[in-house]
């Protein structure tokens, strides 16, 4: 079985997002969280067979200030065809396509954050015009169903790690950013 899913938002904790004119705009990484957890739900109502679920690729483009940056971002091979493979006692194999979702995910999320933004081949080696290159990896991803819970929630972990590079190709930073979904 194949399962596609919607993305949902998570609303802030403020009424009005700092970064948004929009009430509630919720996080680009909640959205797939989110989406996660209600493929998980609806799959394993269908059964216990286990599911392969495919991530949407039709992600929204945020609404935030643009930052006056010219930022690259480098997908690297592992990245775009990540799929998380799992068997889960009574409840068959799981299979989530993460990977599909990389790439249109993130040229939304840089398109809303700033100015210009490119994809790039090489991060130490990028086009003189770029101000830096973003280097997102998943490192883990995790999941439950309410049968390992012992509650009537899905939830998701996505836990990505984060190289941010000069426009001259120097290592900037290096964070791990994790992303929660329940439903």
């Amino acid at each position: 079985m194949k399962v596609s899913i919607l993305v949902i938002r998570r609303p802030c904790e403020n009424s009005t997002c700092a970064r948004s004119k929009e009430p509630g705009c919720g996080g680009l990484r909640w959205k797939i969280a989110r989406a996660l957890v209600l493929t998980l739900a609806v799959s394993t109502m269908t059964g216990c067979s286990g599911a392969s679920i495919a991530v949407p690729t039709d992600l929204p483009v945020p609404l935030v200030e643009r930052l006056p940056l010219r930022m690259g971002v480098h997908l690297n091979p592992d990245l775009q065809a990540y799929v998380h493979s799992e068997k889960i006692e009574s409840a068959g194999n799981w299979s989530i396509n993460l990977g599909d979702a990389q790439r249109p995910m993130f040229k939304n999320l840089l398109t809303g954050m700033f100015d210009q933004m490119a994809f790039v081949a090489d991060p130490q080696s990028p086009s003189a015009d770029l101000d830096g290159v973003l280097v997102p990896n998943i490192e883990e991803v995790q999941f439950s169903i309410p049968s390992q819970t012992r509650s009537d929630y899905y939830e998701v972990w996505i836990r990505y790690q984060f190289k941010l590079y000069s426009g001259d190709g120097d290592l900037l930073a290096d964070w791990p950013l994790t992303a929660y979904g329940k439903a």
